[in-house]
């Protein structure tokens, strides 16, 4: 018996299962990881020593809300494992691709660029040494970019809806699947949508990535004129004080500047997820190849506080490291 493997091949990348075991295994494995470490971050920044600093307070938000954007995320792979499980198509899969993915992981992206617009500002504000422009309270910033996120993003549910498909085979097992409805179908309501994803993936990215260039101006200036001062009549403590205080600020520029970087591909991808087949090999091979940049720059996050941040390395190694006596 000779096996024709092309054919073989073929129709696997037809019926889309290559990327079923992409999505199951490749994927959820960077899902898993960014989890973790975001899970993690979060610990970190809960503990009394950081509480204090309201910047390690922005990072706590952006690390909790990027653990519920990578929990949402993980349980992808149930709408796409018909390679190894019946239940892709149910009306629970469905309902969880149509609720969590499609609305409550979109509002945890938001949150997160919201305060990293917000963190990136304050540390403007600091180098510039603008002290009349003051933030508000954290827990007010919280409740409006939940609430204009969840408005925001209330098109994109709007759009879709749940549709029973059809028995297949002479089968009796009900099977559903998510679809646009007529107003997601509507010209309207897909530049619509583009453009909630536009403003998501260009402007608020675009706008943390401006707000660092200009921090990173000033900083340089900063830096130079430090370098021009020989003698300095601060003490020890100042100057460990402005060491970190500058640190600081590398580690929220350089965060941006990765944010930015893994964000930019995603433009493409809300545009022809409006015109292309969701289900088709040009949008899940590409879905797939963005979504692997976006998950590796959002759990990057705990490598630049390790290598930039002195008290989150000194409260890591002593929540996570053990003494062996």
């Amino acid at each position: 018996m000779i096996l024709n493997f092309t054919n073989t091949t073929e129709n696997l990348v037809d019926n889309g299962y290559i990327f079923d075991f992409l999505q199951i295994f490749v994927n959820t494995t960077f899902i898993f990881y960014g989890f973790i470490t975001n899970l993690i971050n979060s610990m970190v920044f809960m503990h009394s020593k950081l509480r204090s600093n309201s910047t390690f307070n922005y990072f706590l938000v952006i690390a909790l809300a990027n653990s519920i954007y990578m929990g949402v995320s993980f349980f992808y792979f149930v709408t796409r494992c018909r390679l190894i499980c019946s239940f892709a198509n149910s009306y629970a899969s469905q309902l969880y691709l149509f609720i969590f993915c499609n609305y409550i992981k979109n509002i945890a992206a938001f949150v997160v660029l919201f305060f990293q617009i917000t963190v990136s500002f304050q540390r403007f504000l600091i180098i510039s040494n603008i002290t009349k422009i003051k933030i508000p309270n954290i827990f007010l910033l919280l409740v409006v970019f939940i609430l204009f996120s969840a408005g925001f993003n209330l098109p994109v549910v709007l759009s879709r809806e749940i549709i029973k498909l059809p028995f297949k085979n002479g089968t009796q097992k009900e099977e559903f699947t998510l679809i646009f409805n007529d107003y997601g179908k509507s010209l309207f309501s897909k530049w619509f949508i583009i453009s909630i994803n536009i403003f998501r993936s260009v402007f608020l990215t675009s706008l943390v990535f401006i707000i660092n260039i200009l921090s990173l101006i000033e900083f340089r200036k900063s830096i130079e004129k430090k370098r021009k001062i020989k003698l300095s009549n601060k003490g020890d403590e100042e100057s460990n004080e402005s060491k970190a205080n500058r640190n600081l600020t590398r580690m929220v520029i350089i965060m941006s500047f990765i944010y930015f970087g893994g964000n930019i591909p995603n433009i493409v991808t809300y545009i022809l997820q409006q015109f292309l087949d969701n289900n088709g090999i040009v949008y899940r091979a590409y879905f797939f190849l963005v979504g692997i940049i976006y998950l590796g720059t959002q759990s990057s996050d705990i490598l630049v506080f390790l290598k930039f941040n002195k008290v989150y390395r000194q409260t890591f190694k002593k929540m996570f490291t053990f003494k062996i006596k």
